[in-house]
């Protein structure tokens, strides 16, 4: 027998006041046949427990009263009603009514109904599915036996019988979003999030603003720039073109741009695993900025190659020798795919990756050059030292990002967290990468010495854009990160175990212990471990601390040698410590010290740690000296 296909919706009033009688008509049949009731006794009771069960329907939240209807055909063929309730093993799904018509019985209907109800229950988290069978129904006793229900329990003409339908994911779920609660509460994550187990998703959501002016909320269909993340659709359009035969993993890359001789003998595969030597573009990003305001434009994706000569950026190494991550090396990346392919890279992603894996709401623009071309997009808001929030291109930040924005391969595709959810699935389906590609790409580029490539911090090494590590427990698990002003994204994917998590961030942590609390907490729930609760520095913060020796920390501190982030000097204002400090860039900025131990402070938008001594600051575990 062919499955059915069928949808539950709720009932409509009028349907709901004949599905009433002919429920309390049922049940008081199996009162007067199971527990031999008389005709009054049975119906009393039966209406008794239906307007007990249903007394505020629709307005209870975990009460279900629904139709079932052929999707195909469009025919109603009965009904269901079911709760979520605790039960003794833990939360579950219990059917309470549940009725195929005659006419479409032992057509597939009712298994299709009950695995329907159960797949909903699944993805809200519940464990179990419990339903009650009286002894004069056979066929419905087979009927559940067959779906995987066993008795559990046996009363007077009836058994309760039980499904475990989950691992039990409600705590999980409850969590999740607590946890995004919590730290949107704690200016640490103004975003949406999804996390799913083997192709159900157990939590999602969404926190916060879309706009600047925090007028409109997000919702869990919101578009997030992906920064880095991005970087694994670029190395799936270059698995692509190898397979097609346009070019080979270890082909030089001066056989495709031959002017780049400086970097001869750097490979494609060396340019996915940051393996090339190829400098990053932000070392001398002022060429980007110069062209901007100089030219009043913004250079194209065409245009790295240029950057290259002109700047005559020197290698950090001979190919394979050092990882040294480079945007650079994934702006050419896309640049070779575009060139050989004849295909624009931002078409090349939708006809060969977005559209086969379904992400309808994906797309790689230039929302800055070009402007914005979908209405619900998270628009990347940073934080001023005023205390105000503003959209990237209308802030100090603007020239960190907005001249970069022609570029291609690095970043620049624009998502939601349902869709990520549905390349996972596609790429465990095969749809756009096999697993033999994916498994390539997935195993750490080898440094001449024969050493994984990758992070010092980080997992085994770095892939074909992707970080890589084993679990334990969980096996192989694939991740990227992404971070632009305003920006800060994460997707895990757990190969082995079927996992997948994604965080979009759309605004600049205001306190970065809350936003690392986020990302660290969704992490440990993935893996099935116990969550820090999530913490500001006003929570860690010494409440009324002695500032009796506050005034000998005040005056000018020596610069550390090799440090982009130094602290110039100390000052009291308004009774309250102050650091005055240099950025990477050479810029001067200001913040608050918050005590946090014995001459200890911390920072609210950053987590470094300054200690005083006589005469001295500690950070960064370097001693200045106080001139």
């Amino acid at each position: 027998m062919a499955n059915k296909t069928i949808k539950l919706r709720i009932m409509t009033g009028e349907e709901f006041r004949t599905f009433k009688e002919r429920s309390i008509s049922e049940y008081a049949f199996d009162l007067m046949n199971g527990q031999n009731m008389t005709r009054e006794e049975a119906f009393k009771n039966a209406e008794e427990e239906f307007d007990e069960g249903l007394a505020d329907w629709p307005d209870t939240p975990d009460q279900f009263v629904m139709k079932i209807d052929d999707t195909e055909t469009g025919d109603e063929v009965g009904w269901m009603w079911y709760t979520y309730e605790d039960g003794e093993d833990g939360k579950q799904v219990f059917l309470c009514d549940f009725l195929v018509y005659e006419e479409f019985r032992r057509r597939g209907y009712a298994s299709a109904a009950l695995a329907e109800m159960e797949r909903r229950a699944k993805a809200d988290g519940l464990e179990y599915a419990a339903l009650i069978v009286w002894d004069h129904n056979p066929p419905g006793q087979a009927l559940y036996k067959k779906c995987g229900y066993e008795e559990k329990e046996r009363g007077e003409g009836y058994a309760l019988m039980k499904k475990k339908i989950s691992e039990g994911n409600m705590e999980k779920k409850h969590l999740f979003e607590k946890l995004a609660r919590d730290a949107f509460e704690k200016e640490g994550f103004n975003g949406t999030w999804l996390y799913a187990e083997n192709g159900e998703i157990v939590s999602k959501g969404a926190v916060g603003w879309l706009d600047p002016e925090s007028t409109v909320p997000l919702t869990e269909d919101s578009i997030f720039q992906l920064a880095s993340v991005t970087k694994q659709f670029t190395a799936a359009a270059v698995m692509l073109a190898v397979r097609r035969g346009l070019l080979g993993l270890d082909d030089d890359i001066t056989k495709f741009i031959p002017e780049l001789e400086k970097y001869k003998g750097a490979t494609v595969r060396h340019l996915l695993t940051h393996t090339s030597g190829i400098p990053d573009y932000f070392d001398d990003w002022n060429w980007f900025v110069d062209i901007w305001k100089k030219e009043g434009r913004i250079p194209g994706s065409d245009e790295i190659v240029r950057f290259l000569l002109e700047t005559e950026a020197e290698p950090y190494g001979a190919p394979g020798e050092v990882f040294s991550y480079s945007n650079t090396g994934y702006n050419l990346l896309a640049l070779l795919v575009e060139k050989l392919s004849g295909v624009p890279f931002e078409e090349f992603l939708k006809e060969n990756v977005f559209e086969p894996a379904g992400m309808t709401n994906t797309r790689c623009c230039h929302i800055r050059r070009d402007g914005v071309p979908f209405e619900n997009y998270a628009r990347a808001t940073v934080y001023d030292d005023e205390g105000g929030f503003h959209a990237d291109v209308d802030s100090e930040a603007a020239a960190a990002c907005v001249p970069f924005d022609g570029l291609n391969g690095d970043d620049y595709v624009y998502t939601t967290i349902l869709d990520m959810f549905k390349w996972d699935r596609a790429l465990r389906e095969e749809k756009v990468l096999t697993l033999e590609e994916q498994k390539l790409m997935s195993t750490p580029g080898k440094l001449n010495n024969g050493e994984n490539a990758g992070f010092d911090d980080e997992g085994e090494g770095y892939g074909f854009g992707w970080s890589i590590e084993h679990d334990e427990k969980l096996g192989l698990i694939v991740s990227h990160s992404g971070g632009m002003p305003g920006v800060n994204t994460w997707f895990f994917r757990f190969v082995d175990a079927d996992r997948v998590l994604v965080t979009l961030n759309s605004r600049e942590w205001v306190d970065a212990r809350a936003g690392l609390g986020f990302e660290k907490g969704t992490l440990a729930l993935a893996k099935d471990e116990e969550p820090e609760p999530i913490v500001s520095i006003e929570d860690i913060a010494i409440k009324d601390p002695d500032k009796s020796s506050w005034e000998s920390y005040c005056g000018k501190y020596e610069h550390p040698e090799d440090e982009d982030f130094i602290i110039d000097g100390i000052c009291l204002q308004d009774g309250e410590l102050w650091a005055k400090a240099i950025d990477e860039d050479g810029d001067d900025f200001e913040f608050k010290l918050y005590p946090i131990g014995e001459n200890e402070f911390g920072r609210k938008g950053g987590m470094i740690r300054l200690t005083f001594g006589e005469g001295c600051l500690t950070y960064l575990k370097k001693t200045c000296k106080k001139l």
